[in-house]
């Protein structure tokens, strides 16, 4: 003879909850968007008329395509976009609210066919004159970058890109047409600067729909958990981030000497590595361009430094917590040919990295 238990009713209220607890906390989650800016660039040189892995279809024609089709899938979460390409640079769409009839005319200005010989390679051109429309918009950007990573012409592509991320809230993602390995190699090391990156080959893209969404998941929008209705009031909590702090000194021509009406400045940086102690700090400083570029180099360095020592000195802010670097004459903020605009450009601007609490 079977005997047969009851089930306590309190028992049946665990159950019920543990089934329907995976749909309830499906339910919380929502889509939200990793960039507020989508810069979307086009290598047009010649190079990108090769053969895409027998297609039969060039490079260009293929990322042509890919960057419709990428827009498409591309969720509604009130992204800006702007479209570009380089050799030569150019500005097809100004960043703007994404509209996706008004992206697709924007990308029907992209060439079919563009000469092969004499139309070579300027990749790191390309992102160096991605550095101004970068710099006019707030908020975190994303550059997604479709080239065959050729590069024959111009500066490195890495410096640059080092740069962009050094001033900028940027994450640079990488849809490769590369053909020969020297081609991926430099793509390679384009993705291996910053842990933020998404690369994937063109080829992959083109012929899998699901790793299209994919990559547009990884590079543009996360699932996050949705805001509890009513919202309580949010309490302090610990935040990694980066703080950029523009500290408005005026040093004299040649000169690294922090002049004594600008101590108060550079006190606001002091008070607030003292407050989050768990914070390091990049100085960056900057030169005009009178003079060579090697001696704007030193000299802008020493301006950085001049602000890490007395960090050190007046605040007691351990030498571990500071670095400097200096950018000479690069990224300008004013027009070098007047007095006002070089006195604009010797300047210091500081990333203040760690914990911070927020209220």
């Amino acid at each position: 003879m079977k005997m047969k238990y009851p089930v306590p009713g309190a028992a049946l209220l665990v159950l019920a909850a543990l089934l329907l607890f995976p749909a309830l906390s499906q339910a919380e989650d929502m889509m939200v968007r990793k960039a507020d800016n989508v810069f979307f660039c086009v290598d047009t040189s010649g190079s990108m008329m090769s053969d895409y892995h027998g297609t039969k279809k060039t490079d260009l024609s293929s990322a042509r395509e890919l960057l419709q089709r990428m827009t498409g899938v591309m969720p509604d979460l009130g992204y800006k976009t702007a479209l570009y390409r380089f050799a030569p640079y150019q500005e097809l769409r100004p960043l703007a609210l994404h509209d996706q009839a008004a992206f697709m005319e924007a990308s029907a200005k992209l060439p079919y066919d563009v000469p092969v010989f004499g139309n070579r390679t300027p990749l790191g051109d390309g992102l160096f004159d991605l550095a101004w429309p970068i710099s006019a918009v707030p908020g975190p950007s994303a550059v997604i970058l479709f080239t065959d990573g050729g590069q024959n012409e111009g500066p490195l592509p890495q410096p640059i890109a080092e740069q962009l991320y050094a001033n900028y809230d940027i994450c640079l993602h990488i849809v490769s047409f590369a053909n020969t390995p020297s081609e991926q190699a430099q793509v390679d090391r384009l993705a291996a600067l910053n842990h933020c990156t998404v690369m994937a080959s063109g080829e992959d893209l083109l012929n899998d729909p699901a790793k299209l969404e994919a990559f547009v998941r990884d590079a543009l929008w996360e699932m996050k958990p949705a805001p509890a209705l009513p919202a309580p009031a949010p309490a302090p909590k610990r935040e990694f981030h980066t703080v950029r702090m523009d500290l408005y000194l005026e040093f004299d021509t040649n000169k690294s000497e922090i002049r004594p009406e600008f101590h108060d400045e550079i006190a606001k940086l002091g008070d607030l590595m003292n407050r989050y102690p768990e914070t390091t700090a990049m100085i960056v400083g900057y030169a005009d361009a009178v003079g060579s570029y090697v001696s704007n180099i030193h000299l802008s360095g020493d301006r950085a430094a001049a602000v890490r020592e007395y960090l050190s000195q007046q605040f007691g802010i351990a030498p571990s917590r500071l670095q400097s670097v200096g950018y000479g004459e690069n990224f300008p903020l004013g027009d070098n040919s007047s007095e006002t605009g070089r006195q604009r450009n010797r300047r210091v601007t500081v990333f203040v990295t760690g914990w911070f609490v927020e209220q």
